[in-house]
């Protein structure tokens, strides 16, 4: 929009994806006439997070136009300067400080191609994002030149104690060599939280075409690349060709489509030891071997997702800091489409089956992601079990109570995932309750609770400690998956 005198208007300028390699989105410019030029300010979003600036263009007679940037704002972190338009280019400096983050951008036009060179350090640094970003210890030196279309980095990269989103690396070393869009990135990659992670990637790169192979250890046990990762350029979209993953003896084929207007996910595997998801997620803590399929596909423009999964796992456990579950065997097949959501799944134990449990979401709505069209969809599931208690309580992760004895459950649940309506009941007798924190120990627990809503209402609690102690009482827990699981005892 414009508005004012015409030889010098007032300009509010939007622009929806100015720069994709920076995240930059939702871009608003207004520019205000001064004597000397224009005042600035903007706003948007970028990879680390809502942004904001302000400043001055001056437009000096007879000579450059120059940018004073008084703030550019991210997550905690500034940069300020100068920058003067030049043929081809900014020549400048801005200076970043702040949020952990500080050094400076050097800008410079190579013929007509702008050159930044860029020096930064974190120390605790923390972005928004999406996702979050933080980084304990990093340093980049790199050089970046911004031809149109084929964008040439010369940079290393050597971080500590990184994170984006739920993946959480210790160490990571990089360097990358690209000339117009074309050349290759080294990367060494080390776990964290306990998991003895090492991975050595080499990334070939072309302007429509990207060659990844790799091989590594996890807990010592090699895990590998056996065929590079082919990924080529479809439209908008990256497509991965067929890739097998080798893993302590068990083996995983991954294949799919990733871009702005679909995505696709096809894999299956073949006695793979689910401790190899613990280089994403190192907290998860699951042990066992699985083996089947997994597929997804999900258009975008408002078209329902679609997947099924056809899976068994042998020996499913889940270890915390002092306790792991006892192994269970698991079946689970499961299928998305655009009107419903269902599932079927199975425990064994021991030869025995001692759960079932089956779940319908139908009809699923048509608005919002598909998290939310899944938690809003009419509910219709089934539970029963009856084993051993700590085999359920130990895979929720929960590690200030354990739970462990003989439990029987029956539910039945029907409104939303959302806000649940269940109606059954729970029982179990000689149970054990004990806190590694507290220092609790209570055992011969004998328990009856009753399902009603989102709760469960456990109405008689009676148990024993030593030297002829006894505990009675009641207690409610709410199982609302927006709320969380809460408690009142």
């Amino acid at each position: 929009t414009l508005d004012g005198r015409i030889e010098r208007p007032k300009l509010a300028i939007r622009l929806e994806r100015p720069n994709d390699a920076l995240g930059l989105a939702d871009v608003l410019l207004n520019l205000d006439p001064t004597d000397q030029g224009f005042a600035y300010r903007a706003e948007g979003k970028s990879h680390l997070g809502s942004f904001t600036s302000r400043g001055a263009i001056l437009l000096p007679e007879g000579r450059p136009a120059i940018i004073q940037v008084a703030a550019l704002d991210v997550s905690g972190t500034s940069a300020s300067g100068t920058l003067r338009s030049d043929p081809g280019g900014f020549t400048g400096r801005l200076d970043v400080a702040g949020g952990g983050l500080d050094g400076s951008l050097l800008f410079s036009p190579v013929g007509s191609v702008q050159r930044i060179e860029a020096h930064l350090t974190a120390r605790d640094a923390r972005f928004a994002g999406p996702p979050p970003i933080a980084i304990r210890r990093g340093k980049l030196d790199g050089v970046i030149l911004l031809n149109p279309g084929a964008t040439s980095i010369e940079a290393k990269l050597t971080a500590s104690g990184l994170s984006r989103g739920p993946l959480s690396l210790a160490r990571v070393t990089a360097e990358a060599s690209l000339r117009g869009g074309s050349g290759r990135i080294r990367a060494d990659i080390a776990g964290t939280r306990g998991r003895d992670f090492v991975f050595r990637t080499v990334a070939d790169i072309a302007p429509d075409r990207v060659r990844l192979s790799g091989e590594g250890t996890v807990d010592r046990r090699p895990i590998q690349l056996s065929e590079a990762a082919e990924f080529t350029k479809v439209g908008d979209a990256w497509r991965l060709a067929p890739t097998a993953l080798t893993f302590a003896g068990g083996s995983a084929t991954v294949s799919g489509l990733f871009g702005p207007s679909a995505t696709e996910v096809n894999a299956k595997m073949e006695r793979m030891p689910l401790t190899v998801l613990d280089i994403a997620w190192p907290e998860l803590g699951l042990g066992g071997i699985a083996s089947g399929t997994f597929s997804y596909r999900a258009p975008r423009d408002g078209v329902a997702p679609t997947g099924d999964v056809n899976l068994r796992i042998r020996g499913l456990t889940r270890s915390g800091l002092v306790l792991s579950s006892r192994p269970v065997d698991v079946g689970v097949v499961a299928k998305l489409d655009g009107r419903s959501a269902a599932m079927r799944a199975v425990a064994v134990s021991d030869g025995r089956t001692i759960g079932r449990a089956q779940a319908r979401l139908s009809p699923i709505g048509t608005s919002g992601d598909v998290g939310e069209r899944l938690a809003n969809a009419p509910l219709f599931a089934q539970l029963r079990y009856n084993g051993p208690a700590d085999t359920l309580w130990r895979l929720t992760g929960l590690e200030l109570l354990d739970f462990s004895g003989p439990v029987a459950i029956g539910a039945d649940a029907r409104g939303t995932l959302e806000d649940p309506q269940i109606q059954g009941s729970l029982r179990t007798e000689r149970a054990r309750l004990e806190s590694a924190v507290t220092g609790t120990v209570i055992e011969n627990i004998q328990a009856t609770g009753r399902f009603g809503g989102s709760r469960l209402v456990v109405d008689r609690f009676t148990g024993t400690t030593k030297e002829d102690g006894r505990v009675s009482g009641r207690a409610a827990f709410d199982l609302s998956a927006t709320r969380g699981i809460g408690m009142d005892v």
